[in-house]
């Protein structure tokens, strides 16, 4: 059976999260905690492209630390997973926000009004003739 690009990178992935945690010695912590991959890359992946491109890596720092301080912070027994979810939902809500800040007031397509001086300098078109700005072509 062969495997997909999709499968070895997920394995890749996969190992390379394995190897990360113990080289950062927290793996076989009681505190560990699932490394959610497909959330973390969604989570890159928006910041990347709602933001700018260097707020992928950025934001999942963020994230995890933020997550990290929660869970060392917290006296319940409240599991890691738990902190992490939360701070993707914000990191996302606040992604959406930046999202709808960057939006064009006018929709593409819009009925926008000429800013004054616009339809001096548009091109004319069929029967524009008669406007005051156009001369007549010759023999009009």
């Amino acid at each position: 059976m062969n495997r997909t690009d999709d499968e070895a990178q997920r394995e890749t992935l996969d190992d390379w999260s394995a190897d990360l945690a113990d080289a950062l010695r927290l793996a076989g912590l009681e505190v560990g905690v699932e490394v959610e991959v497909d959330a973390i890359l969604a989570l890159a992946g928006d910041a990347a492209h709602t933001v700018l491109r260097p707020a992928a890596p950025l934001t999942t720092f963020i994230v995890g630390f933020a997550a990290g301080r929660a869970v060392g912070a917290s006296s319940s027994s409240a599991p890691p997973e738990l902190a992490v979810a939360e701070a993707i939902q914000t990191a996302q809500t606040l992604i959406g926000e930046y999202g709808e800040a960057a939006r064009p007031a006018h929709p593409v397509g819009a009925d926008i009004p000429p800013a004054a001086g616009d339809a001096a300098r548009s091109a004319p078109s069929a029967g524009d003739s008669n406007r005051a700005d156009i001369p007549p072509a010759a023999g009009e």
